[in-house]
């Protein structure tokens, strides 16, 4: 019975080969392209886009901020080994400081922050000195709270009813 077997898996082995040799028997080949052996321009970064020692606050609900999308992204300024948070438009441009040390608890981000869909809350994966915990930030009223202990992605869910 075990033969029978091993015959089995080898014609069907020998089957698939065939009909992959078979399929590409009618293609083309396809044009080579000589490769460039000039370097590709690298621009050096400007001073500017250092961050800056002063941030401007993000202010929950200023049409202005929101005009235009905005990336979210943490970041170690100065000597700090604490990242805090920060938003910036999709150029590069108008920086400004979301969250700082005192509402992420002075911990570290474990995961990525997560922005709920109307700008208001940030969901936060942290490690502090107790441990792994889920955190919220209240980004209108300036306020912080642990959700639980333990670690875990954090994340917004749309409530369909």
């Amino acid at each position: 019975m075990r033969q029978f077997k091993f015959i089995g898996v080898v014609v069907t082995y020998f089957y698939v080969a065939v009909l992959l040799a078979l399929s590409s028997c009618g293609e083309k080949e396809a044009p080579r392209v000589a490769l460039s052996t000039v370097a590709p321009k690298v621009e050096e970064v400007k001073e500017e886009s250092a961050l800056p020692e002063e941030f401007r606050y993000e202010t929950y609900g200023d049409k202005d901020i929101f005009s235009t999308p905005r990336i979210q992204f943490a970041s170690e300024p100065g000597s700090e080994s604490e990242r805090i948070l920060f938003s910036m438009k999709v150029d590069g441009s108008d920086r400004r400081l979301v969250a700082g040390r005192e509402l992420l608890f002075h911990s570290v981000m474990v995961h990525t922050p997560i922005r709920s869909p109307n700008n208001r809350y940030v969901a936060l994966s942290m490690s502090g000195p107790d441990g792994f915990f889920r955190a919220l930030i209240d980004l209108k009223e300036q306020t912080s709270i642990k959700l639980t202990n333990g670690g875990g992605l954090s994340s917004f869910q749309l409530d369909r009813r």
